[in-house]
Parts: C-alpha cells; sequence; structure tokens
C-alpha cells in the first residue's frame, strides 16, 4: 500500500502516523505497516512539494507493480493537489482555467488516474495498482472544479457526515 497525505493538516498526519502501525493486515495478521509506504506532505509545507508528493507516491507504487505486486494507493487529497496546481500555476502567472485551475487540471488528473491498472511485467508476472483519490473540497463551494474532475477521470463514490443545506442526508451529486 502506498499512502499519499497531500496537503494534509499536520494534526491529521499525526493522527494516520500514530494510527496506521496498529492496523493488522487480514490476509496475514501482520501490522499492515510492513507493507506500506507512507508520503507524510502537510500543509504548511512548500506547495511544489504537495503537487510533487502526487507524482512520488504513484512512481513508487508503479515500482512495486513492476515487481508483480498488487498495489493500493491512497492519494488524500487529489483536491488539496488541484489547489497546489492552481497555486502554482497562478504564481507561473499562466492564463486561468474555471474557478482559477489550471486549464491543465483535467488532464494532469487524468493521467494521473491512468497510470493505475493492471499489467503484464517483463518477468512475465501480473502486477497492478489500484488508485484511491479522497477528494475534500472547500466546504462553501462543493461541487467545486476540484472535486468535479477526478470524477469525469474515473469511477466515483461519495460519503458524507455533514448535512448539507439543499439534502438532508447526501452530498448533491458530484459526477
Amino acid at each position: 500500500m502506498v499512502y499519499i497525505g497531500c496537503g494534509e493538516r499536520g494534526n491529521e498526519m499525526t493522527e494516520v502516523l500514530d494510527e496506521f502501525p496498529h492496523l493488522i493486515d487480514p490476509n496475514t495478521g501482520k501490522p499492515l505497516m510492513n507493507r506500506t509506504v507512507m508520503i507524510a506532505n502537510t500543509s504548511n509545507m512548500p506547495v511544489a512539494a504537495r503537487e510533487a508528493s502526487v507524482y512520488t507516491g504513484i512512481t513508487i507504487a508503479e515500482y512495486f507493480r513492476d515487481m508483480g505486486y498488487d498495489v493500493a494507493l491512497m492519494a488524500d487529497s487529489t483536491s488539496r493537489w488541484a489547489e497546489a496546481m492552481r497555486e502554482i500555476s497562478s504564481r507561473l502567472e499562466e492564463m486561468p482555467g474555471e474557478e482559477g485551475y489550471p486549464a491543465y487540471l483535467s488532464s494532469r488528473i487524468a493521467e494521473f488516474y491512468e497510470r493505475a491498472g493492471r499489467v503484464n511485467t517483463l518477468s512475465g508476472e501480473d502486477g497492478s495498482v489500484t488508485a484511491i483519490g479522497a477528494v475534500s473540497p472547500p466546504v462553501a463551494t462543493f461541487p467545486s472544479r476540484s472535486a468535479k474532475v477526478p470524477c469525469a477521470s474515473s469511477r466515483c463514490s461519495g460519503a458524507s457526515t455533514r448535512v448539507w443545506p439543499d439534502s438532508a442526508t447526501s452530498p448533491p451529486s458530484i459526477g
């Protein structure tokens, strides 16, 4: 498993790092941490590092896939990754697209998800990467572009513990 904490708050990453070692792999009965790579990148780190962390994580996952492993990759949060791209694009004075995000946002997110999948390695073994991207857009703008774009590139499921103003039980459709 590869876990990417992209732009998470420091206390949230501390929680993950404290609790994760106690999780047990149901297949082996051993700590899941024995088979996990964690990339921690908090929100107070440089914005370029936030963007790079997602690429680092998928590259590590591909490395293990190419060795014949089935890899689960969790990118938490792809919306904060999109916000990092927006901030970098703004600093580079690129022409903004919808909601100030760069025009290439859709293709970058699609490229990330397209790197997942099953392959037959050069050694003849099968390996795979399953990419799971958490979306945590700003509350006031849900569903924002940073939530909609990943859904256009992959299958999406929504879950929320919040009561939305226009719905008593669930978030609005993001697909």
